[in-house]
């Protein structure tokens, strides 16, 4: 009787665990995770940086070009490729925007550091999949914008 007893509180307890186990390693595989210093330093983030700001850019009809200010947070999800979900401020720049839709402007443009300057706080969704030829990076839906000093609009 005590040994069916023991055996069954075993069995129990191993069941217990790989349950918990599961939960651990289903949190890690595929689950969203924040962004380090690293990541947000790393090329991959970088060009999922530049564009979703030539995104945000084309369908903005601010005259003037923003550019990336701020990273504010951001988490990214290994799916197939690499799903990147953050939150940047951007600011405009002395470009006007017609003038700077491709990534060699980009680097051209930084932020003015003028009072009243226009600011953008966007949430944006960029797929990164490095195998995919021609654009690596895809911008998985319209960015949604608000500006302290303007209406808000999505996209």
């Amino acid at each position: 009787f005590w040994r069916f007893r023991n055996m069954k509180c075993v069995i129990m307890l191993s069941v217990v665990a790989f349950c918990l186990a599961g939960v651990a390693i289903g949190s890690l595989i595929g689950g969203k995770r924040p962004l380090t210093q690293e990541d947000v330093k790393s090329s991959e983030f970088r060009g999922a940086l530049d564009m979703a700001t030539l995104e945000m850019n084309r369908l903005s009809s601010h005259p003037r070009f923003h550019a990336v200010l701020n990273f504010v947070r951001g988490t990214k999800q290994v799916v197939a490729g690499v799903l990147y979900e953050f939150s940047i401020v951007l600011r405009a720049t002395e470009c006007e925007n017609h003038e700077a839709q491709n990534l060699e402007n980009l680097a051209k443009c930084a932020p003015v550091n003028l009072l009243g300057a226009s600011e953008f706080h966007c949430d944006f969704k960029v797929l990164y999949q490095p195998w995919s030829g021609n654009s690596e990076y895809r911008v998985m839906s319209e960015p949604s914008c608000v500006s302290p000093r303007e209406v808000p609009f999505a996209g």
